[in-house]
């Protein structure tokens, strides 16, 4: 399994998940880690570098991706189908930013206000957004301040092109060309990607599967890595 962490989070924050799957070999894969300066033809620098971890395997893959790290999987598996034996969306969806087709999403004026704010005061902004995304839970000031001190040291520069990604992805079409077992699991108190922009690839998507935690945010696999490793084993030995 190939495991891509999300937006500001090293690799190292997806361990407590990857111990509970540790029945079968799990790589975890930071964003910085897989991008490539010289992308494939129509492809992210982030799925570009994916695929070349893909394409190093000797068997098909089962790759999954929390936040961004799921948009960039779901990027990578449309582009080489029968490369991905399963995929797995964590907190994660096809579009970020919301528009007349696709309510469901963030809208625009937030994310530019994000975008602008970040480029000013990039800390104030990391610690607004590590809040954010630990709700329902109320982390401290201080807390959140140091999670932002610690994003930062991959630069400031990686983190807004990151940014950039996230607010103008639309992977909506790439969805037609998923073929393998899909999985989806969100919490519905996510205030960084809405349940609802997920769960437009179960409505758009004949036989992906999805499942809700009740209360929980966004940092699904992080706050509750007991439930979303036994939904993840459980559809693995269902898709088997």
């Amino acid at each position: 399994m190939l495991l891509v962490s999300g937006w500001a989070h090293p690799a190292a924050a997806l361990e407590p998940l990857a111990h509970r799957l540790a029945e079968r070999p799990v790589r975890l894969l930071g964003l910085e880690a897989i991008h490539v300066a010289a992308p494939r033809s129509g492809l992210s620098g982030y799925a570009s570098g994916l695929l070349q971890e893909i394409e190093a395997q000797e068997e098909p893959v089962i790759l999954a991706g929390w936040s961004m790290g799921g948009m960039v999987a779901l990027e990578a598996a449309a582009a080489a189908p029968g490369r991905i034996a399963a995929l797995i969306l964590i907190s994660a969806a096809p579009r970020l930013a919301a528009d007349q087709d696709f309510p469901e999403g963030v809208p625009p004026r937030i994310l530019q206000a994000m975008t602008l704010s970040f480029r000013r005061t990039p800390e104030r902004t990391l610690r607004d957004f590590f809040i954010n995304a630990a709700s329902p839970s109320e982390p401290d000031g201080e807390t959140a301040a140091q999670f932002a001190h610690r994003a930062l040291e991959s630069g400031t520069e990686a983190l807004a092109e990151q940014l950039e990604y996230l607010v103008r992805t639309d992977l909506r079409p790439a969805c037609a060309r998923l073929r393998m077992p899909r999985l989806l699991l969100h919490g519905t108190r996510d205030r960084i990607i809405p349940a609802g922009a997920a769960a437009w690839l179960r409505a758009h998507s004949a036989g992906t599967e999805g499942e809700v935690r009740e209360g929980a945010g966004h940092r699904l696999p992080l706050d509750h890595p007991d439930w979303t490793a036994e939904r993840i084993v459980r559809f693995l030995e269902g898709a088997a």
